[in-house]
This record gives structure tokens, sequence and C-alpha cells, in this order.
């Protein structure tokens, strides 16, 4: 893979890019829709009273070489899914060494292999390593 790729999960709630970086691995970057968290996880400091997308501004997530982080939303919006390829349950989709799985019930799953990082993305939450 060598250009921007983007794929949307069938419930159309998570929309995901995956691309190159120069100098550097792949990433990815995921923006919910909707959210229903009960948690509401704390903004990172340096972020806007928004973060990321969905209703209460609170759901992107990107992974590259590092820690999965929450995405502070500054410019440019939520990913659009419009044309994306949709990722059904069950089925992955690598941008090695970064590797998203679609699930029913975990929503996406991402992780890079060289690092053992990654995400877990739904409408119920969020959570990062």
């Amino acid at each position: 893979m060598t250009s921007l790729t983007t794929f949307i999960l069938p419930e159309r709630n998570i929309t995901c890019s995956m691309v190159p970086v120069e100098g550097a691995g792949p990433y990815v970057r995921c923006d919910l829709a909707s959210t229903q968290w009960r948690d509401e996880p704390p903004l990172d400091a340096g972020c806007p009273s928004t973060v990321g997308s969905g209703q209460d501004g609170r759901g992107s997530v990107g992974l590259g070489d590092g820690p999965a982080q929450r995405l502070c939303l500054i410019s440019g919006g939520p990913l659009d899914g419009a044309g994306a390829e949709v990722l059904q349950y069950g089925q992955s989709i690598t941008f090695a060494p970064i590797t998203c799985t679609s699930s029913q019930t975990l929503g996406v799953t991402c992780t890079n292999a060289a690092t053992q990082h990654g995400f877990t993305a739904r409408r119920a939450d969020l959570k990062t390593s």
C-alpha cells in the first residue's frame, strides 16, 4: 500500500484512514460520528474544548509509531466516509505494520505489530495503549 486508504465500518459510525508517512511508519486515524460513553474522557492538555469528532467532540484517535492517542480536532474536520470501502465485521486491513480489524461488538481495533501499541474504538468507549 503506497497511498491513502479510507474504510468505514458497516454501521457507518466509524471511519478510518490509513496513510504512509514519509520518513516514518504508516499512520491510522479513526473518527466516530457519534459516541455514547458513560465515562467521558478528560481533555488532553493543549486541546480546545472540542476534541475529535462525534457529537461530544471526543471521538477521534490516531496510531503511528508510538502509543495511540486521542486527537484534537483543530482543522480539517472529521473524516468523510463517502465512497470509503466497507470493512465488514470480522475482516481486517493491513498497512504493515498496522492492522485494523472490524468487529460488531468491539468496533474497530488497530494494532501496530512492531510496537504492540493500539486502540479499540466503538460507540460505547475508546481504549488506547
